[in-house]
């Protein structure tokens, strides 16, 4: 199978991780900055195009007409929807689409493509309706390699840093939610947050630990010194009452 997946958004970056598993799939990843390729190409392992999605001089050097997936998953709406356009009239067999907005959603669905609001569909999720796409009606990601859990930003030291940047050796940050849904990975996390973490299986407690590591330190401080100063009260108690 060949699959084309434009943009370097973590919804991009995850599936290409995900696909690269299976030997079988040939892949192909576009990136529109330079730096960013370069800096893909060094992590995946692979050889990424620098390539305008937006560009159809660009887009013909893909060979889309080959294609068997065609995915556009940049982290704007419209780039996403005028690649996904072209890829259709270009002849990609299945064509995927990332949105934000739920309005676009029935058009895009009676021009012929698929829609995906990120919201709904972690990367695993896309991979197995690609690789497997009627297994994936009824296997959901917590059945699955990885699962998704949900951390209050406040519990973290993680404020004010931007969302591509919240990741660790056991995790990684692919959304906040602050009443909407957020999955910009150059967007802040801001106070009162909530975070949408990517995990092993079975990893809850040792991801969880790694992400509030440092608050979680504090909190036991805090503890400690008021346990003692209890203790001091009570003892100082007794002397007087002696």
């Amino acid at each position: 199978m060949r699959i084309v997946i434009v943009g370097n958004s973590i919804l991009a970056v995850e599936l290409t991780k995900l696909i690269l598993k299976k030997n079988e799939d040939k892949i192909t990843l576009v990136v529109k900055k330079k730096e960013e390729a370069m800096k893909l190409t060094s992590e995946l392992n692979i050889s990424v195009i620098n390539s305008d999605p937006t560009n159809p001089d660009h887009l013909d050097e893909l060979e889309i007409d080959k294609c068997d997936v065609f995915i556009a998953a940049t982290d704007l709406e419209k780039e996403n929807v005028l690649t996904a356009i072209y890829a259709k009239n270009a002849g990609a067999k299945k064509i995927y689409v990332s949105i934000e907005n739920e309005e676009s959603e029935s058009i895009l669905k009676k021009l012929g493509f698929i829609p995906l609001r990120a919201e709904e569909f972690a990367a695993q999720s896309i991979e197995l309706m690609i690789s497997r796409p009627r297994v994936s009606a009824i296997v959901n990601i917590h059945e699955g390699e990885f699962d998704i859990i949900e951390i209050e930003a406040n519990r973290t030291e993680l404020i004010g840093k931007k969302m591509g940047d919240a990741k660790g050796e056991h995790y990684t940050t692919i959304a906040t939610y602050d009443g909407k849904f957020s999955f910009n990975k150059n967007e802040k996390i801001k106070e009162n947050d909530i975070l949408l973490v990517v995990i092993k299986a079975g990893n809850e407690k040792i991801a969880e630990k790694e992400i509030t590591k440092k608050t979680g330190m504090i909190e036991k401080f805090t503890k400690k010194l008021m346990k003692n100063k209890t203790k001091q009260k009570k003892e100082k108690t007794i002397k007087v009452e002696n």
